[in-house]
């Protein structure tokens, strides 16, 4: 039976599942690879911090309570663009992450299809 049904996916529906299961290959890495560092804010607020590509991710908050804001690294600037700060209510320090690395690939990703599926995910696990 499982085979008969893969099979009948189109191939549509195989790019989608492929493209579904990069992602969170590449969310796992980024999440069990990245070195956080621990920092304070020029507010006094504490937050653990990543690089992905030259550009930043910050972590604030405690469990349950956790916020995190995308800092883009400008092209051929040597500032870096603060977004604004996301809140991730009812979620432990990983589903932070993993939040925190889906809207920046959204936000730097060229590629329309790959966009629709970070977009997608975020949404189901928000």
């Amino acid at each position: 039976m499982g085979s008969t049904c893969v099979e009948t996916l189109t191939e549509d529906d195989q790019f989608l599942s492929a493209g579904v299961l990069k992602i969170f290959t590449n969310i796992r890495e980024f999440i069990n690879k990245s070195v956080w560092e621990h920092g304070k804010s020029k507010n006094g607020k504490y937050f653990i911090e990543t690089k992905h590509a030259h550009h930043k991710i910050r972590i604030y908050g405690k469990e349950n309570y956790y916020s995190f804001q995308i800092i883009l690294k400008l092209t051929g600037e040597k500032w870096y663009d603060y977004g604004k700060f996301i809140r991730a209510k009812n979620k432990n320090l990983y589903q932070a992450k993993e939040l925190a690395y889906i809207t920046l690939k959204g936000l730097t990703s060229e590629d329309e299809d790959e966009i629709k599926l970070l977009r997608n995910i975020y949404k189901r696990i928000r």
